[in-house]
């Protein structure tokens, strides 16, 4: 959500021409015009809480400047030219990935449909595809895609999971351990999401059963449908440098222990909390090359074959989002506008570090 300008809105239009339908079909709308509210984003509310207000289940239609730009790339071809550019053969084999957060029922046909665009023009890939790719075994045809959950809501397991097996595809579930551990307590459920997962007043306008988390049955029924369950952290709290050693070994090593115990099988992969640069170091990152096979992170860029297995960048959507915004996602888009933010990421951890194969 970083970065967004005003919050704007659609509200009926007069007028059109071809070109104005194009665009309404593009983002949404049904004739419109922009509409700012507020003027500039309110920098005082934090990232999390912000993107729980763009997954306002409501049923209120409101769209950023990147959903707007998103439109405007579809209707004059700019994001099939970037995609052609960016997820080109002669950058070589490439995977990219995407990490959505809850998924409702609200929200299934437009998560159907992302789950249909990527079958298109994609080959998902699962645990097993994703090792055979770094490691040199496998070619692929066209550009290569993760589809990933963070935070273990429930909605993954009701929605998410349900259409993914309706399309015959695999998917990376990141679960928070102590989350699972509120599956039968809606209030503790409701004040994790508020403060641990960073939502704040804004999850106030949801309703009891969003907030709620996946069962451990739950989870290991993903298990044995095929799905991979990878680790969140303990509470969901970020790893900085101001974290002390004693708390990185819990919310990396010993919430693995936890998810292992409870679902009877390794857990291979980590995925970390928030995007922002303080929400990494080197002490963590150095812990999940120790102890995971693979970590995943938010920068956005694309997977090439020998590429460091504990820095998977994926790029964010969510199920409510138009697809014109989820195409400039994974045709390359995000990747451009997080680059620098990448490349400063890896100086912070030193990826030049041999990766480990610990697990």
């Amino acid at each position: 959500m970083e970065g967004l300008g005003r919050q704007v809105v659609l509200v009926p239009a007069r007028g059109g021409g071809e070109w104005r339908q194009r665009l309404d079909r593009e983002v949404g709308g049904e004739g419109w015009d922009q509409k700012v509210l507020g003027g500039e984003r309110d920098w005082s509310v934090p990232k999390k809480e912000e993107m729980a207000r763009e997954m306002d289940w409501s049923g209120a239609k409101s769209v950023d400047w990147r959903g707007l730009a998103a439109g405007v790339l579809g209707v004059t071809g700019g994001t099939a030219v970037l995609g052609w550019m960016l997820n080109s053969g002669l950058r070589g084999g490439l995977v990219r990935g995407v990490n959505y957060h809850a998924t409702p029922e609200v929200d299934r046909d437009n998560f159907r449909s992302h789950i249909h665009y990527y079958r298109r023009s994609f080959a998902i890939l699962g645990a097993t595809e994703l090792t055979a790719f770094l490691e040199g075994a496998l070619r692929l045809d066209r550009p290569g895609l993760v589809v990933t959950f963070d935070d273990g809501f429930r909605s993954n397991y009701a929605v998410a999971a349900d259409v993914l097996d309706e399309f015959g595809v695999k998917g990376f579930f990141f679960i928070p351990a102590d989350f699972i551990q509120c599956a039968e307590r809606p209030d503790a459920a409701k004040e994790f999401v508020a403060r641990q997962l960073g939502m704040g007043s804004a999850s106030a306008l949801w309703r009891d059963e969003d907030c709620m988390p996946m069962a451990w049955d739950e989870v290991r029924d993903l298990v044995r449908r095929g799905h991979n369950i990878g680790c969140h952290t303990m509470t969901h709290r970020t790893l900085g440098g101001h974290e002390d050693e004693q708390t990185l070994y819990r919310e990396i090593v010993e919430a693995k222990l936890v998810i292992e115990r409870s679902l009877g099988t390794t857990v291979a992969a980590f995925c970390w909390p928030q995007g922002s640069l303080s929400s990494h170091s080197k002490e963590a990152f150095d812990l999940v090359r120790r102890h995971y096979r693979y970590g995943f992170t938010t920068f956005a860029a694309p997977l090439f074959v020998g590429g460091n297995p504990h820095a998977i960048d994926r790029s964010h959507v969510e199920a409510s989002m138009r697809l014109p915004r989820v195409r400039c996602a994974v045709q390359g888009v995000t990747e451009l506008w997080l680059g620098r933010r990448r490349r400063r990421f890896e100086a912070l951890v030193e990826m030049q570090t041999a990766p480990s194969t610990d697990p």
